[in-house]
């Protein structure tokens, strides 16, 4: 069973700041973090000009939360902060995997291929079967395609005289 306790203020407001939604684990409301979760997947893929609202909402609304602590509550597996990086961690990884190794995101830079795709917009990128795994301008595996380029199909490549741009 779990152990009767109360959130250490400074260890909500570190957390808030380095791992905003994760924070509300640490202080054992998992409902509020799938909805900070939720909402900051939003805020990244709609309006990224918000992000910095959540640097700033994470901390002060899990400082009120641990303020407004009741003691008796039983403490869960998940509210210890070691759990909560620990959580991060995890899913850090699993984005980073997800988009080395199967998706990507990238934003059209020019008009080459106007009227169909215009600059400044958003593309969800296949990359499996295709070979050429990078994130970041890092790349982490390069090896032969293993699927075959149909009519249609838009391709994202490595700019020539760069390579760290994609």
């Amino acid at each position: 069973m779990g152990t009767f306790w109360k959130p250490n203020i400074l260890v909500v407001i570190v957390l808030g700041l380095i791992v905003q939604p994760f924070v509300f684990l640490y202080v054992n409301k998992p409902r509020y973090f799938v909805l900070y979760f939720l909402l900051l997947i939003g805020v990244m893929i709609f309006s990224p000009d918000f992000i910095g609202a959540f640097i700033l909402i994470c901390p002060i609304h899990g400082y009120i939360i641990a303020r407004r602590y009741k003691g008796q509550d039983v403490r869960p597996w998940f509210a210890r902060w070691w759990v909560t990086i620990l959580c991060f961690l995890v899913m850090l990884s699993l984005l980073i995997t997800i988009r080395v190794f199967f998706f990507d995101l990238f934003r059209v830079p020019a008009n080459s291929m106007s009227p169909f795709l215009n600059p400044g917009d958003k593309l969800v990128v296949d990359k499996r079967g295709f070979g050429n795994y990078r994130y970041f301008g890092m790349q982490f595996s390069k090896i032969p395609a293993s699927v075959n380029l149909e009519r249609g199909d838009v391709i994202v490549f490595q700019y020539p005289k760069n390579t760290s741009i994609d």
